[in-house]
């Protein structure tokens, strides 16, 4: 019972950052009722699941994330009324498109940037019974 107690108490938060990917170029951003996706999120259609209640979702709709290909796209979402991410809003709410995007811009002023280092082929998994673990004798 306490631990659900503590569970159900409301967050401070305001805000969370969903991710930052500066090789792929993107990030999402969540403030309130706001979700912002920067760059392309993914490629491809995506589908809701199926079945989890069907006044929210529509299993008949696919959404087309092509349009989002460049890394200077922008698509922002009231994921509290539109769960499903279908109604982009960036237009109707050029304010807290700003807002939104002046924050993430702290955020990746923050960020340390990700070495690139070249796989070794003697890490792979599939030596070591599918499983990832140290195979550098130092470790």
């Amino acid at each position: 019972k306490q631990w659900y107690q503590r569970r159900v108490r409301e967050s401070k938060r305001t805000e969370f950052l969903v991710n930052i990917n500066p090789i792929k170029m993107n990030a999402a951003l969540r403030m309130g009722p706001w979700k912002l996706y920067h760059g392309n999120p993914g490629m491809g259609n995506r589908l809701p699941p199926p079945r989890v209640n069907e006044t929210l979702y529509n299993t008949e709709t696919y959404f087309d994330w092509s349009d989002m290909l460049g890394p200077k796209s922008v698509k922002l979402y009231n994921v509290e009324e539109d769960p499903t991410e279908t109604n982009e809003l960036s237009n109707n709410f050029p304010h807290v498109k700003k807002i939104m995007l002046e924050r993430l811009n702290y955020y990746k002023s923050r960020t340390t940037p990700p070495r690139k280092t070249r796989k070794d082929p003697a890490s792979n998994p599939n030596l070591f019974g599918g499983v990832w673990t140290p195979w550098l004798k130092s470790c």
